[in-house]
Order: C-alpha cells, then structure tokens, then sequence
C-alpha cells in the first residue's frame, strides 16, 4: 500500500429537479426523492466525519512515534 487509504464513503447524487411539476404525484415523487438526498446526504457527511477523525488520530500517532525516534536518537 502507498500513501494514505481514501475513504470509502458513497456520496450521494442530487435528485433531478424538473422545470414543471405537472400533477401532485410528479410533486410527492420529488419531495420523496429529496428527503431520500438528504437522509443519505447526513450518512455520507458522517463517514466523511469518521473518516476525518480517524485519519487525524492516525496523524497523531505517527508524530508520537517519531517524536519517540528523535528522543532515542538524541539521547
């Protein structure tokens, strides 16, 4: 492996706004298709979260450990 994973994380595509709206259902249909975007909308911004923290903490770690490697070398 080289370099860092990426994440894994699905995005979500935005649902397909028409010009018109011709009947309720075109308009149930859309509102549906949008509240469906936004639910895997959160999902997707929590495993970018996710994803972030862990990559943050791995960070942390590595500077520990060659904060730990120049001390022994300097010693």
């Amino acid at each position: 492996m080289f370099g860092y994973p990426s994440h894994d994380c699905y995005k979500p595509i935005k649902p397909y706004k028409p010009i018109s709206f011709d009947d309720q259902w075109s308009v149930d249909q859309y509102n549906m298709e949008v509240e469906n975007y936004n639910s895997q909308l959160q999902i997707y911004i929590s495993c970018i979260e996710d994803f972030v923290d862990n990559a943050n903490n791995d960070i942390k770690r590595i500077r520990e450990k060659a904060e730990e490697a120049i001390n022994e070398a300097n010693y």
